[in-house]
């Protein structure tokens, strides 16, 4: 159930053309998505036998210019939301605002989107 619906975000996504990863790698090259179980991972669902699995799926892109990195997030963003809702049994719960995400010495523009899958055993 659980890597069953990590696989199919990631499938999502990058069927959608975003680079993902279902890890944080290595190296982090941005664009990238990472996905990651969310807070509240699985809970249980509006229907008996249901459950709800959460994801965190963290936008990264490069930090630039403040007017070019605010349109590379928005597209990033743009992108997930888009692949997402277009998916069936997927939903966007919420969006972070933009912070920045510092990574082995390197600091990125990052934004959490936390999606959720309604599944059963």
């Amino acid at each position: 159930m659980i890597g069953a619906g990590r696989d199919a975000l990631l499938a999502v996504l990058t069927s959608a053309g975003i680079r993902a990863s279902e890890n944080v790698p290595e190296r982090i090259s941005p664009p990238l998505a990472v996905l990651q179980p969310a807070g509240d991972w699985i809970t249980t669902g509006q229907v008996f036998g249901e459950y709800r699995l959460g994801f965190e799926v963290t936008v990264i892109v490069k930090t630039a210019a403040n007017a070019v990195v605010s349109s590379a997030m928005d597209d990033a963003v743009d992108a997930v939301l888009t692949a997402v809702s277009g998916a069936q049994g997927f939903y966007v719960g919420s969006v972070s605002a933009p912070s920045l995400l510092s990574v082995q010495n390197a600091e990125f523009l990052s934004a959490t989107l936390t999606v959720y899958q309604n599944t059963r055993l």
